[in-house]
């Protein structure tokens, strides 16, 4: 997918979580920070709060991996 569209944000951050819940640790931080990068306005966690995804915890879960990956900042 990011082949063909490397800058859909998505991608990006179903990408990071899924690196997370693979224990790869500094490949999703480099993913979180290529977000950043890319999307420097974008706030992930309200990005997050506003997906259409029904099921809130799969959302929970995600938001949480972005958390770990250091896309989003607690506090």
């Amino acid at each position: 997918m990011l082949d063909y569209q490397p800058n859909n944000l998505e991608a990006l951050l179903v990408l990071a979580a899924a690196q997370v819940e693979l224990g790869l640790d500094r490949r999703a931080r480099a993913t979180a920070k290529l977000v950043k990068e890319r999307f420097p306005s974008v706030d992930v966690q309200d990005w997050l709060d506003r997906t259409p995804y029904q099921r809130r915890e799969v959302v929970d879960r995600w938001k949480d991996d972005m958390m770990s990956a250091g896309a989003i900042v607690d506090g």
